[in-house]
């Protein structure tokens, strides 16, 4: 099936349902607006091909694909998805080589959800989420490589990124997330994730529970935030496990250059940590509040604390 400069609007379900698991090429600038569900929902095993994909202010989702394998591939190379109700990007799963110019979600339960995602996914200019009731950003057991240019997240009602099972390559430019009043910033418990952002600046209310970076329970990966940021108005700045036990502790090769980090409880809670486990350096970071650490854990983390080093 093949078709040019196709558009959908103002429909009473999706803009575009595909379920067959034959090829589609859709050649020129696909536009998706107004429908009363999804822009784009894909469901099928096929071989899916677009070149500009806009999906814009539909009622749910701007791009679904979902119940389909990694065997089939869904491609883009360029579009804007802004202003859709439920959620910009829902992918779950397939093999992926996803271009696209900009995301932006307001309210919804999430942005971007990309789940057991191969192949690649790249948005080349900014991802501006806020006011989500779930995670702006949950990426899970994807070996994809993910690539964002800068991400600004506002008042995410579960968190700002979530990671979850093992994610081989997310990169991102310069991360802001603001307005943090539940969860954490950075999510990876559990995960084995390889991550590198740019820049990193969070900041909340000061909400109680809440957490800048999370790394209790990851089982591996590499976390590097190159130019660190900052990190203020939350709970605990940078969490390593859980007070009581190592069976919770961080295993990471983890880089944050530079910059400060602080948390009404603690800066950084290294409680649970087994300092056989990973690798942890904070170069030139300012720490404010206490850091709190077992007593038979003796850790050297490089940094200034909030009285000296």
């Amino acid at each position: 099936v093949s078709a040019s400069n196709f558009t959908a609007t103002g429909n009473g379900l999706d803009g575009l349902h595909i379920e067959d698991n034959g090829t589609y090429n859709f050649t020129g600038t696909t536009l998706l607006s107004g429908n009363l569900d999804d822009g784009l929902d894909i469901s099928g095993q096929g071989t899916y091909t677009f070149a500009t994909v806009n999906a814009l202010d539909n009622t749910d989702r701007g791009i679904t694909v979902q119940g389909t394998s990694s065997g089939g591939s869904f491609t883009t190379t360029g579009g804007t998805i802004s202003g859709n109700g439920g959620m910009a990007v829902f992918i779950d799963p397939i093999t992926a080589h996803v271009v696209l110019d900009s995301i932006s979600q307001t309210g919804g339960t999430s942005g971007v959800v990309l789940d057991h995602v191969s192949g690649s996914f790249t948005v080349n200019g900014a991802t501006t989420i806020s006011n989500t009731t779930g995670p702006a950003i949950a990426i899970s057991d994807s070996p994809a490589t993910i690539r964002f240019g800068d991400i600004n997240i506002t008042n995410p009602g579960a968190g700002g990124m979530s990671f979850s099972g093992v994610n081989a390559a997310v990169v991102a430019g310069n991360i802001v997330i603001s307005g943090l009043g539940v969860g954490a910033g950075l999510d990876f418990s559990g995960s084995r994730t390889n991550f590198t952002a740019q820049s990193l600046n969070i900041t909340g209310p000061g909400a109680a529970g809440t957490i800048g970076i999370d790394l209790a329970d990851t089982t591996g990966g590499t976390i590097v935030v190159t130019n660190g940021g900052s990190i203020s108005g939350v709970d605990t700045g940078v969490r390593f496990g859980i007070a009581g036990s190592l069976a919770h502790s961080a295993n990471a090769e983890f880089s944050f250059g530079g910059g400060s980090i602080g948390g009404s409880t603690a800066s950084l809670d290294a409680r649970g940590l087994n300092q056989t486990l990973g690798h942890y350096a904070f170069g030139s970071t300012t720490f404010s509040e206490p850091q709190l650490f077992d007593q038979q854990n003796v850790i050297f983390v490089g940094g200034v604390g909030s009285s000296g080093d």
